[in-house]
C-alpha cells in the first residue's frame, strides 16, 4: 500500500509539473506589458524557471491552443549537455503571435532527457525580433536571461493556416565564449542553416553569422516534430 501511495504521489507531482509547463507562458500571472511596442513578455524571474524543460511539454502544446514551430539546438559544453530551444508562431488560444528562446542544461550524459533551466551564472545575452507576414511586429531588447519571450496580440490574415510562411524570428545570442558560440552555430548548421558574412535579416531565412562569442540567425521555415 505504501509503494502504491508513493507511486500515486509521484504521478500527481509529475502531472502538476507537466501542467505548469504546458500552460506556460499563456497563463502566467507574472507576464508584463511593453507599451511602446505593444507586446507581452515573461520577466527573467518567471516561476516557469522551476520546471525546466523536456519534450513532453512540447507534445502537449496544443492544450494551450498554440500552433508554433520549434528548433532544439543541443551541444555539450563545460561538462554539461545544453539545450537552446527556439519557438515561434501562434500563442494563447489563437490570439497572439510571438516567439521564445530558452536556455537549459543537464549533467553530461544524463540518461533522462529533462533539462534544468539555466542558473544565473549560465544565462546568455539575447535579443529577438519577431516578424509576421513580412513586417516587424516587435523587438525584445538585448538582455541577459534564461528565457527571452514576446507575444503580440492581434489577428493576422492567413497566419493560422501557414505559421511557417507567416512568422519569422531574427535574433542574436551572446555566449560565454567563442567555443560555445561555435557549438551552437554547428547545431544550427546541422539543421540546414547556412553561414553568411554579415548578420542576416528576415528576408534571408535559415542563415546564421558568427563572430567571436556571438551568433546572429534568421529563422522561418525549418521546424522539428513535437516528440
Amino acid at each position: 500500500m505504501r509503494i502504491f501511495s508513493l507511486k500515486k504521489c509521484l504521478s500527481a507531482l509529475l502531472c502538476m509539473i507537466l501542467l505548469a509547463g504546458i500552460t506556460a507562458p499563456a497563463t502566467s500571472a507574472t507576464m508584463r506589458w511593453e507599451p511602446e511596442e505593444r507586446y507581452l513578455y515573461n520577466p527573467k524571474h518567471s516561476p516557469q524557471w522551476v520546471f525546466g524543460f523536456n519534450g513532453v511539454y512540447d507534445a502537449f502544446t496544443f492544450l494551450a491552443a498554440c500552433n508554433v514551430d520549434t528548433l532544439r539546438c543541443k551541444f555539450t559544453y563545460g561538462g554539461r549537455d545544453w539545450l537552446v530551444q527556439l519557438w515561434k508562431g501562434a500563442y494563447g488560444a489563437f490570439l497572439a503571435v510571438g516567439g521564445e528562446i530558452g536556455v537549459y542544461n543537464k549533467p553530461q550524459g544524463a540518461p533522462v532527457e529533462h533539462y534544468y533551466s539555466a542558473l544565473r551564472g549560465d544565462w546568455l545575452g539575447m535579443e529577438m525580433r519577431i516578424y509576421g507576414q513580412e513586417r516587424l511586429l516587435f523587438t525584445r531588447p538585448f538582455d541577459t536571461t534564461w528565457w527571452s519571450t514576446g507575444y503580440q496580440f492581434g489577428w493576422l490574415d492567413g497566419f493560422w493556416s501557414k505559421p511557417r510562411d507567416n512568422c519569422a524570428m531574427v535574433a542574436r545570442i551572446r555566449f560565454h565564449d567563442a567555443p560555445m558560440a561555435a557549438l551552437f552555430a554547428g547545431a544550427l548548421q546541422s539543421k540546414g542553416f547556412k553561414a553568411t558574412k554579415q548578420p542576416p535579416a528576415a528576408d534571408a531565412p535559415e542563415t546564421y553569422h558568427i563572430k567571436g562569442d556571438t551568433v546572429w540567425f534568421s529563422w522561418r521555415s525549418v521546424s522539428e516534430s513535437w516528440y
